[in-house]
């Protein structure tokens, strides 16, 4: 009898322990079903660090309370690099590595922050090509070499594996610096199984994509000679002004939509489809060699609007994650271009700045949405309308129906919403009644907020230029 009792007794225990640890276990698959990133998640808050793109920074000059704050749950870093795990030559020939500077960044992502990770570094020890103007290749120097780099993944995944980094990108944007598809396929072959060696439950994704108009100058022959094998996921990145006759909502589902289909004729039917890169900006951006353009000047309502937008429309398409970049606090290359005006925190730098750590609408725009969205069905999201100017979607959330809802024509739209199942409903402006974020006093009591009846199952709503969330009253 003794022993027909003690082995549901310890099921339950197991069960209660991890009840009982708090954000453990239970919690971390809730935060990995999430969808919600930034691309990074910290925050520089010593003003004289100087911003690096492609090394984490110190412990000592970085925190991710911001990212907790607005819920945050993925990370995406850029990037974890060999050459900096194994500076020299004698290093990968003697098997010496340094962690402490990957090991102290790790250790610094609270509970819940699931990180991923971009491996890179690689530059040094890859040869040089010659073919399309586009030089970078992926041959190793030497057999050896690559022998070295297996060894150091294999040592990387399974160190920071086992602590719950469990997400691995190779490379970035790498259709537009080589052509060289069969040396990525191959990479991508020794990468994947030596990660699934380490680390069985580990994702690996292919480096994100900016050709997005033709699919078949890097990712379909990379899939092709891969076999069907060798991905989890696939990425792709996305920026530009908001509005205009063709908006980022729009392309963004275009890409991700003929992604699927190129995909499933592939032999990639169950591979995930990521967006690790996608934002606008506030203020007015000069042309950089990194991003060219006349960018016209947007305000932080613009900027706002378009992050609802570009999210709402990514999830409905099927995209699992998304990633707005650059970054949670702005500041990229420090020279007043595109990507350091798409952050959502100030860094005081640049023209039209409010000045270090002041949060813009954004900022607020974001917690919203993941206060309102966080926890639906991301596999049954509905698509109502996407005509003239209207956009209407519908989650559903612990079995209850929210919608979002924009206006993309110049004037307001009377609409008709038929998709409620209430008698009446709170309505939402999902940007702060603000000029700028720094005018914010309470986000408790910063946003518009009515209850609507619903007559005869109908609600008659005047969609203004704020997106607008619909919930059960």
């Amino acid at each position: 009898m003794g022993k027909e009792v003690s082995i549901p007794i310890i099921l339950i225990g197991i069960i209660l322990f991890f009840i009982l640890r708090g954000g453990g276990f239970l919690t971390s698959l809730k935060s990995q079903d999430s969808p919600f990133g930034i691309h990074p998640a910290y925050v520089i808050y010593d003003q004289q660090y100087a911003h690096s793109q492609k090394t984490p920074p110190p412990a000592s000059v970085h925190t991710y309370d911001d990212a907790l704050n607005i819920g945050i749950k993925w990370n995406r870093m850029f990037y974890f690099l060999w050459s900096r795990i194994q500076k020299t030559d004698e290093d990968v020939e003697l098997g010496k590595f340094d962690w402490q500077e990957s090991d102290a960044f790790f250790g610094s992502i609270p509970p819940g922050l699931n990180m991923f990770v971009n491996i890179d570094g690689l530059e040094s020890r890859t040869q040089r090509g010659k073919n399309s103007g586009k030089p970078k290749t992926f041959t190793f120097l030497t057999p050896q070499l690559e022998e070295k780099y297996v060894e150091f993944l294999h040592k990387a995944v399974e160190r920071y594996g086992r602590n719950g980094v469990k997400y691995w990108q190779l490379g970035n944007e790498q259709d537009l610096s080589t052509d060289d598809t069969a040396g990525y396929a191959h990479l991508m072959e020794i990468s994947y199984k030596t990660i699934k060696s380490a680390c069985p439950d580990c994702k690996l994704a292919m480096g994100g994509l900016v050709i997005t108009d033709d699919f078949n100058v890097f990712l379909v022959p990379v899939l092709q000679q891969s076999g069907g094998q060798y991905t989890d996921i696939v990425d792709f990145h996305i920026f530009g002004a908001a509005g205009g006759s063709n908006p980022i909502e729009s392309r963004i589902k275009d890409v991700a939509n003929r992604l699927k289909n190129t995909l499933l004729v592939n032999g990639y039917g169950n591979t995930e489809i990521w967006i690790t890169e996608t934002g606008t900006y506030s203020g007015q951006p000069k042309s950089h060699p990194i991003m060219q353009g006349n960018f016209p000047y947007q305000t932080e309502k613009q900027q706002a609007g378009q992050l609802i937008k570009s999210y709402v429309s990514a999830l409905s398409a099927g995209v699992k994650k998304v990633f707005q970049a650059w970054g949670l606090m702005e500041g990229f290359v420090d020279e007043d271009m595109f990507f350091d005006h798409t952050g959502l925190i100030y860094d005081g730098l640049g023209s039209d700045d409010l000045g270090f750590g002041i949060k813009k609408l954004s900022y607020y725009t974001y917690k919203k949405m993941v206060e309102i969205l966080e926890g639906s069905d991301w596999n049954n999201i509905q698509t109502i309308q996407e005509l003239d100017g209207v956009y209407i979607y519908k989650f559903t959330k612990q079995s209850k129906p929210i919608l979002v809802v924009w206006n993309n024509n110049p004037s307001s739209e009377q609409i008709v919403v038929t998709d409620t199942d209430s008698a009446q409903v709170k309505t939402t402006e999902a940007i702060p009644r603000y000029e700028s974020g720094g005018d914010v006093v309470s986000y408790d009591t910063a946003f518009q907020t009515e209850i609507k009846p619903v007559i005869d199952g109908e609600l008659i709503l005047t969609l203004e230029d704020i997106p607008v969330f619909i919930e059960r009253a």
